[in-house]
């Protein structure tokens, strides 16, 4: 055997319990940046509108009071902020940046965003997500799964129209449309379940699951990646039932999963580290957070977007969004105090949209810086 083959054997050859093992590593260097940035705990806040999916995002900002339904108090969130964010940010969400739709959560509903800044209210649903090419919301309320209709120019029907509703036996969560368009998964309770576009062939595929929301696979296969009770991260065919392959087990919560545009890499990202893993679950990358992970999210081409914050859990502390290229490099794009969170890229990746929610405002950040 030769010192190539040798290599490639023991690179391509699973170390058992390698991520828990990476995790334990990176929470020893994560420890020092919790000393940093102590300050007085803010006041309680309410619930903010969260972005769900961005098909557009110089910074442009714009409060997120224009997503308060008619009658609201302004004063009430104005008061709710710890700074007052970007001195240029529009006092309402007039248009957006570039062509595309906004799906936004919001504590009355989901709300659609047109270009123009015009925008229709759903109906009271806790979460909600497009379907592959935006026709459709998957939405939930309670133990119910709803699809309603998201683009009434092209399905001659008012927005929000109920197409098909489902009820489960617990609460329902997370919904995710296949690329397809043919399968919607969604957690109930512990369990993960299955059902058809059409709200048909509803049915079980696991029947205990991490917290972690599923995602699929960018294919026309019906592949979805989710987090089981060991917090192992598996790949499943849900046509033919078969797995893929699974990872290691890793010592603590995964908090996201995201696929790269085309399906070769997968970004699994808890509290204090990310792992990069390639198409067959093997680990290619791997990088601390430097802080308490938020959110992160593969660019269109290539890098990744990584919200991190800063500070103890009573203190307001301080957050930054960084792109981080496949050798560890980082530049910063964005920083304030608070939190940021929802992170969402446009599709041709000229566009970079998340929340300040401490500051009631969207962000739209180019981060080639306007080119």
């Amino acid at each position: 055997m030769n010192e190539d083959r040798l290599t490639k054997l023991l690179r391509d050859h699973s170390i058992p319990d390698e991520p828990a093992a990476e995790e334990r590593a990176w929470r020893v260097a994560h420890a020092a940046f919790q000393e940093r940035d102590r300050e007085p705990a803010p006041s309680p806040r309410r619930r903010r509108a969260r972005l769900v999916l961005a098909l557009t995002g110089a910074i442009v900002a714009a409060a997120a009071l224009a997503l308060t339904p008619a009658g609201a108090k302004v004063g009430d969130l104005i008061d709710d902020v710890i700074e007052p964010g970007q001195e240029r940010a529009e006092p309402a969400l007039t248009s957006l940046p570039t062509d595309g739709r906004l799906l936004v959560e919001s504590a009355q509903g989901p709300w659609i965003v047109q270009p123009d800044g015009s925008k229709r209210l759903l109906g009271e649903y806790d979460q909600a997500t497009w379907s592959p090419g935006g026709l459709f919301v998957a939405a939930t309320r309670g133990a119910e799964l709803t699809a309603v209709v998201g683009n009434p120019a092209a399905v001659g029907e008012p927005a929000g129209t109920v197409r098909w509703s489902l009820a489960a036996d617990e609460s329902v969560r997370d919904p995710a449309w296949a690329p397809s368009g043919f399968r919607i998964s969604y957690l109930s309770g512990d369990s993960l379940r299955i059902v058809a576009g059409d709200g048909t062939d509803d049915s079980q595929l696991d029947e205990r699951v991490a917290a972690t929301p599923p995602i699929w696979k960018p294919s026309q296969r019906h592949l979805l990646t989710y987090v089981d009770r060991d917090r192992q991260v598996r790949l499943v065919n849900i046509d033919s039932g078969r797995q893929l392959w699974a990872s290691g087990r890793y010592a603590t919560d995964v908090k996201s999963l995201a696929w790269s545009r085309d399906g070769g890499r997968l970004l699994v990202l808890t509290n204090s580290f990310y792992t990069v893993l390639d198409d067959r679950g093997r680990s290619i990358a791997k990088g601390p957070t430097r802080g308490t992970a938020d959110a992160a999210a593969f660019s269109p081409d290539g890098p990744i977007a990584l919200i991190r914050h800063s500070g103890s859990k009573t203190a307001a502390g301080f957050s930054e969004v960084v792109l981080v290229n496949e050798l560890g490099d980082e530049r910063r794009l964005f920083s304030g105090p608070g939190r940021f969170a929802d992170l969402t890229w446009s599709p041709d990746g000229r566009w970079l949209l998340f929340s300040w929610r401490d500051a009631d405002q969207w962000l739209f950040v180019r981060p080639d810086g306007g080119k």
